[in-house]
């Protein structure tokens, strides 16, 4: 865990770690160069618990470089990240290291979680994430579908990444999960495990622009790798921001993710079932991006395309199209 001016919630997301079921763990933290007294804060808890280490910068450094010197210190079999103003459910370490036992193919792995906001008032609403390895490798071309805060990965993963890369300053997360899925398959316990905070300070609120700016980036240099050719920075924002009113862009985008998908299957590594449920969900999303247009030609070939990825799906969706298309056309 990395801390910049960050005493308001320190405490509590410390205890959080403090209260894990599973208690065989070292606690690393990092003052980045506060200036609020939160080191002061981590040093209390660290004089009462010796599982807790507080390292410090003497500078601010950001989030990467913070975290690879924890790291670079660490001895832990598996590697579990914790944000300095979020709260990890007392389970949290236990059920994602059960899974990561129990699926030893996965890397790296996230959970669902809540939102709360500065008061600690939890949300009802659950965020929740791909857990199928294959469509979250699909999915990490269009967003971010890991929440980096509660992450936990394998310490043999992270040494062959060589950590974070520290030039970026932010979505470093989203970096660091493009180029472990070239090497990994990754995954979310399908359970909510954490409380994520959102106030005035977090980075969500403050750095947004610049957030949504660096994962662009990343994007298409992510999509450019996967497909061995150019891919022009209006298209990627297109596929992010999902504004497909035209059928000539509702086609464009459909094209590429279609061709990442093939990327994806001509790896060796997916099992038959992977496969299949990448194939499903590849073709239901593809046809709902399509389906304001179907009756254009100009989306037909590329229809005819997706449909070779699961043609039972596309028949189910493409009558189910058709019989409300003729009930619209008969209450003209």
């Amino acid at each position: 865990m990395s801390v910049h001016n960050g005493r308001r919630y320190l405490g509590r997301a410390i205890e959080s770690i403090q209260n894990q079921t599973f208690r065989d763990f070292e606690f690393l933290i990092v003052n980045d160069a506060s200036t609020d007294g939160s080191g002061g804060v981590c040093r209390r808890y660290a004089d009462s618990d010796s599982r807790i280490r507080v390292l410090s910068n003497s500078s601010t450094r950001g989030l990467a470089f913070s975290l690879n010197k924890a790291w670079s210190v660490s001895k832990g079999t598996y590697l579990a990240r914790m944000d300095a103003d979020d709260v990890s459910l007392h389970d949290r370490f236990e059920k994602e290291i059960e899974y990561l036992e129990d699926h030893p193919e996965i890397g790296l792995v996230g959970c669902f979680f809540r939102e709360m906001d500065g008061e600690g008032t939890v949300s009802e609403v659950v965020s929740d994430f791909p857990t199928e390895p294959a469509v979250l490798q699909w999915r990490l071309f269009l967003e971010n579908p890991i929440p980096h805060p509660c992450v936990m990965m394998r310490r043999s993963i992270f040494e062959q990444m060589g950590g974070y890369d520290e030039r970026w300053s932010i979505s470093q997360d989203y970096d660091f999960f493009v180029r472990s899925s070239r090497i990994t398959r990754l995954s979310n316990v399908p359970e909510v495990l954490y409380h994520r905070r959102v106030h005035d300070g977090s980075v969500t609120c403050t750095r947004n622009e610049e957030q949504r700016l660096a994962a662009l980036s990343i994007s298409q240099g992510a999509i450019e790798f996967a497909l061995e050719d150019r891919v022009s920075y209006p298209l990627v924002e297109t596929i992010w921001d999902r504004t497909l009113s035209s059928c000539k862009s509702a086609v464009e985008v459909s094209a590429v993710l279609h061709r990442l998908c093939n990327h994806i299957l001509s790896q060796p590594r997916w099992t038959a079932d992977e496969r299949r449920i990448l194939c499903d969900f590849v073709t239901t999303k593809l046809f709902y991006y399509l389906r304001p247009h179907l009756q254009k030609p100009a989306t037909w070939p590329l229809v005819a395309r997706i449909a070779r990825l699961s043609p039972t799906v596309m028949w189910r969706l493409a009558y189910g199209w058709s019989r409300r298309r003729v009930t619209e056309l008969q209450r003209r």
